[in-house]
């Protein structure tokens, strides 16, 4: 005779399949060993590598130079000229396998690490604006006896000394001396006799290594004024309030030249009218006296 089962004993029977089947879940991911033939988890290096080898560009740009690498960088160069900054940077190659080129204006250097290293520090020490200080002597030189005389300068006096035998004049008078202080061109006006007006020009860079304090002076220029003849009044006519007399300028000295810091050169000469007398123009590039105390303590 069947009776009849509480519900609630009938569905307790129905929930025990089930849980005899199904482990709980934390027993069997502990249970449960690794395959054997599975990959290692990616290391960190191995992810470097893959990224490098697919982006070679960025890797070389970023990857730092070692000091036996050469590479060829470009420099620009504001105020040397194209021998001392090419000069310069063979300095810095002291025997090493460089390449120096210049290109309008910019330097290319071939090198390994250490050397683009100097150049660079050696080109923020040279490559400004030098300003440099020039003094213009100019004379009337005669053949008559006299010397001379006692207001020149010495450093003049030594340059005309050095050059007496080349120069056929015995006597110096100093006629006008100008100052000029520049870091590239400059110009200055002097007066000689007769109240004659003179105007001197003259551009300079500094060339070869800035130790040796050597200079290019480029176009220098003496030019003097002449007045040109002035037309006569007709009588009949009132005479006009007087007007300044009309002037142009006759090149008289041009040259180019190099010197030192410290030096006085004899820039050139020009005849006044004959054979007798003449212009004698003389040039010192006047030492800073910073730059001197700096030098002298050095050594």
């Amino acid at each position: 005779m069947n009776r009849p089962i509480s519900l609630t004993l009938a569905c307790c029977l129905a929930c025990l399949p089930g849980l005899a089947a199904a482990p709980p879940p934390a027993h069997a991911a502990e249970a449960a060993p690794p395959p054997r033939d599975s990959a290692p988890p990616p290391t960190a290096a191995a992810t470097t590598t893959a990224t490098s080898a697919a982006a070679p560009t960025t890797a070389t740009a970023t990857a730092p130079a070692t000091k036996s690498t050469t590479y060829s960088a470009r420099y620009r160069v504001h105020y040397l000229d194209r021998h001392a900054a090419e000069q310069l940077a063979w300095d810095q190659c002291a025997g090493k396998e460089c390449r120096v080129t210049w290109q309008a204006g910019d330097l290319d250097l071939a090198a390994d690490s250490a050397t683009h290293e100097k150049l660079a520090r050696a080109l923020v020490r040279a490559d400004e604006p030098r300003t440099q200080s020039f003094q213009l002597t100019m004379l009337a030189a005669d053949r008559s006896a006299g010397g001379m005389a006692p207001e020149l300068p010495k450093p003049a006096q030594q340059a005309l000394a050095d050059l007496k035998d080349f120069l056929p004049y015995t006597s110096y008078r100093l006629l006008d001396i100008a100052w000029l202080r520049t870091t590239s061109s400059a110009e200055a006006h002097l007066v000689g006799d007769r109240d004659t007006p003179y105007s001197a020009e003259l551009y300079f860079t500094s060339i070869g290594d800035p130790e040796t304090r050597e200079l290019l002076v480029e176009n220098f220029l003496l030019r003097a004024a002449v007045v040109e003849g002035s037309h006569p009044t007709p009588a009949a006519a009132a005479k006009p309030a007087p007007e300044a007399p009309a002037r142009s300028w006759k090149t008289l000295i041009k040259t180019t030249f190099s010197m030192h810091v410290g030096e006085t050169v004899v820039v050139g000469t020009s005849k006044l009218g004959g054979d007798t007398s003449a212009l004698v123009v003389l040039l010192t590039a006047v030492p800073d006296p910073a730059a001197t105390r700096t030098a002298a303590a050095s050594h």
